[in-house]
Parts: structure tokens; sequence; C-alpha cells
């Protein structure tokens, strides 16, 4: 924003539209008063049926409908300022290696804060248009803060759901060898018995389908962890415009359903594996154990 005492203060409000608060667009003036406004936003407070008289949104005067004219002098000087703020927001940057502030495409203000609501990087001047005036916006380090401390927050329950993972027997070379030893010893003792035979089948196919699945779920894991751990250290620009997307994976991580979905899949296998030894019982007397 321009310092206090600035001549470029007035000159900016000169080009402002008073009421959507944004560089003149398509100006058109009042002929009874002189006021001027965007074509769009005075036609917006003149819609009604059944009205003559409309009132001036700055001095209230009435004036009948059609008493505009285009300002065009108004437009080009609108143009003009929004092309000099630019340059003066550019050669401010007094530090070379300092990023340069990113600016608003309405208003060439630099944006100082993120919309809560809308999610999106606001100025200053947006902040007080009618879009913005009503929502929750913070300054972008502090919106960047909560981002981050949103994602450490997934991190921790993400790291254990890993951890958990890689705990399991399905996720170890030696555990899966151990699964597959059970197996191989009922397989054994059902010879001549094709119904049990092709069961032990079914369940030796299942053993590397279900180690697979672990494995992929725990790589998974792996880079969404690497990915939010990354992102944490963006600037706080990179993060908040990753941030929506970042979370939302996070969270249908965190939800439980891929755990669950698993744990399933391992219910199912184990209940198949019992069936079988229960029936082995049955025909030989035999006490098997699957741990």
């Amino acid at each position: 924003m321009a310092a206090a005492g600035d001549p470029s203060i007035a000159l900016q409000d000169e080009a402002t539209c008073s009421i959507c608060l944004d560089y003149f667009r398509d100006p058109v003036m009042i002929i009874d008063c002189g006021h001027s406004f965007c074509r769009a936003c005075i036609t917006q407070c003149s819609e009604g049926p059944g009205r003559d008289l409309f009132s001036c949104p700055q001095c209230r005067i009435a004036f009948p409908r059609g008493n505009l004219r285009p300002n065009r002098h108004l437009a080009n000087m609108a143009e003009a300022i929004k092309r000099l703020r630019l340059q003066r927001l550019s050669l401010a940057e007094g530090e070379p290696k300092k990023e340069a502030p990113k600016l608003c495409g309405k208003h060439y203000e630099a944006l100082r804060l993120f919309c809560q609501e809308d999610r999106a990087f606001i100025c200053l001047v947006c902040r007080e248009s009618r879009a913005h005036k009503a929502h929750v916006a913070l300054p972008i380090d502090e919106a960047a803060q909560d981002a981050k401390d949103q994602l450490q927050s997934c991190l921790i329950t993400l790291k254990k759901e890993r951890d958990e993972i890689m705990k399991r027997k399905w996720c170890s070379e030696g555990g899966i060898q151990e699964i597959k030893k059970d197996v191989e010893n009922i397989r054994n003792q059902v010879a001549g018995r094709w119904e049990l035979l092709d069961a032990c089948e079914e369940i030796m196919k299942s053993i590397d389908e279900i180690a697979s699945e672990f494995s992929k779920r725990s790589s998974h894991l792996a880079n969404l962890i690497k990915e939010v751990e990354e992102k944490c250290l963006k600037s706080a620009f990179e993060l908040l415009q990753a941030m929506d997307p970042l979370l939302s994976r996070c969270n249908i991580e965190i939800s439980g359903k891929p755990k669950a979905d698993l744990n399933e899949k391992v219910e199912l296998f184990n209940e198949k594996l019992q069936l079988v030894t229960t029936k082995l019982r049955e025909v030989s007397g035999n006490r098997l154990c699957f741990n």
C-alpha cells in the first residue's frame, strides 16, 4: 500500500469504483451529478421493475434510467494507473535477492491475506470488497502456520499407521515364509482330498496377493509422508497452494478405510485357512495351529 501523504493514494482513489472497490471497468457517468461507476456496478444497483428514478450510490441524488454516459477518459486513466502501480511495486523492491511480491490480478496490490472461506490469496482492497468483507481472512504467514500445524498432526497419524504395517508378518519375507510353511504343512496332509487341496491352493495364491497389497500400502504411506514433510518446508505461498488437495489425501488415509480394507482381506484369508484346518481335524484328528 502507498505510504500516508503519498499523492498516489488520491490518484488511485480517483481510479477506483466506490461500489466494487476495484479499478474502473467500462466506467459510466451519471449525467445529473457527475459521479462515475463501473457500468456493471451501477446497472446492478438500478435493477428492478416499475422504477423510473434511481439514487446515486455516492451522493443519493435521484436520476432517471438512461441518464448515463460512457466515461472514456476515466477508463483510460484507470488503465494507466494500474500500469503505474505495477511499475511502482517492482521498483520499490529494494533488495535484489528478495522474492518479488505476489500481486493481486484485480488491484495490483501485494497479496497479504488468505481468505479461509474462498481458499484464495487476497490483497487489502479485496478484503474490503463485498466478495470477502464477511469472510475470515488471515495474514498469509499465519494461515501457512495453521496449515503446517494441520499437516504435522496428519504426519503423526500417518507415521503410526506405517509403523503398524511394517510390524505385520505380511511385510517381512520371514513372516510370509512362515505363513506359507503353515499352509504347506496342511496341504501335505490333505493328499487325496481334492476339495481341501483346492482350498489350500487358493490360500497359497492369496498369500502373495495380500503381501503385495501390504507392500504397496506401506510404500504409498512412505511417499505421502515424504511429500507432506517436503511441503512443510516450502514457502507460505507454496504451502497454501498445495494445502487443500494434500490435506484431502491425508484425510482419506486417516479415515481408516484403506486400513480396514486390508484387515478385511486378512480376516477372510484367516477364515478360509481356519475352515481347511477344521475340515482336516474332522477327518484326521490332527491338532493344527496357525499363528
